[in-house]
């Protein structure tokens, strides 16, 4: 069956990676309706050889969609989506428009199970953001092992903020290195060459990975502590991660299970290096480390966030195809 599949900001970071995650997958697509904001500069969008025309976020404009990518900034045509899941059209949500619906299920990296009815009632499916991506990926092979609760630490970058966190990244740090004033509109602390911890309480996108999280591993939200800290990259993730089991662990173990888990590769060195992830759909996971109070493992991995959530996106929706709900 041929798709008409639309990327709604497709000319951002997050939607370009979508558009070639599309490309490269087994979906047959009839027509790609990549759509963009007003403000921007380009005016086509390479697909598999062919070129297709920019459009501005309308009805109008997805109105023959079967599928809307919608990876436009929060709150920015969320109306207009639940309007389409409504209508029979499926979003695929990386906007964080259906976050706080229970009923809309939650697809990560084919490590829960797939809610096919619910899916068809909602019209949609949440694709959640990489650290709970990452979590998920480290927490599901260790089930057997008896896994409670993850508390831990994700590296953000840039990228979490889209092209314009990219390039303000850039400016900053040439700027430093020219003695001049950076740019701050989007990181107004700076970002290059330091860290940005945040304040004394969780912030609001804590809470929500900590929720989507949950639901993904059948936690209770209250078992996921995950603080997030803005570092200097432009394109990496890193997370430290404290797995809380039952019982203790083994590190041996853990690797056992990582051998065959979905998604994880076990690396060493550089391997575990945010950057050398860059362009990479899965995640590196290494540094195992038994909990010297015998609460689990301490486990750290790395990825390309931007690629490991476009990637996880367009398999859920090759999954749903699959299972001929479209």
């Amino acid at each position: 069956m041929s798709l008409n599949i639309a990327v709604a900001g497709a000319t951002g970071a997050l939607g370009k990676d979508v558009v070639e995650a599309l490309a490269a997958s087994p979906l047959a697509v009839a027509e790609l309706i990549p759509v963009a904001s007003a403000a921007t500069t380009e005016v086509e969008v390479s697909f598999r050889g062919k070129l297709f025309t920019l459009r501005e976020l309308s009805a109008d404009a997805l109105e023959s969609a079967d599928v809307v990518f919608a990876c436009t900034p929060p709150g920015v045509g969320a109306e207009l989506y639940a309007e389409l899941a409504e209508a029979g059209c499926l979003v695929v949500d990386l906007a964080g428009v259906f976050r706080a619906d229970p009923r809309v299920p939650v697809l990560a990296l084919g490590l829960n199970p797939i809610e096919m009815e619910a899916v068809r009632e909602a019209g949609a499916f949440i694709a959640p953001g990489p650290v709970t991506l990452a979590l998920a990926a480290l927490a599901v092979p260790l089930y057997e092992l008896g896994v409670v609760g993850i508390r831990g630490t994700a590296m953000i970058g840039a990228s979490a903020y889209g092209q314009k966190g990219i390039r303000e990244l850039s400016g900053q740090v040439a700027a430093l290195f020219n003695s001049v004033t950076p740019p701050r509109a989007v990181f107004e602390e700076g970002l290059a060459f330091d860290l940005v911890p945040g304040g004394d309480d969780w912030t609001t996108q804590e809470l929500q990975t900590a929720a989507t999280t949950g639901r993904v591993l059948g936690l209770d939200a209250r078992r996921v502590d995950v603080t997030q800290v803005l570092a200097p990259l432009f394109l990496g993730l890193g997370v430290s991660a404290h797995l809380v089991t039952e019982r203790p662990v083994t590190a041996d173990a853990a690797k056992a299970a990582y051998e065959g888990g979905r998604g994880v590769t076990l690396e060493r060195g550089r391997g575990l290096q945010p950057r050398t992830r860059t362009g990479e759909p899965g995640i590196s996971v290494g540094r195992i480390r038994t909990d010297h109070m015998g609460l689990g493992l301490h486990v750290w991995a790395a990825a390309d966030p931007l690629r490991l959530t476009a990637v996880n996106a367009v398999a859920s929706l090759v999954d749903l195809v699959d299972g001929e709900l479209i």
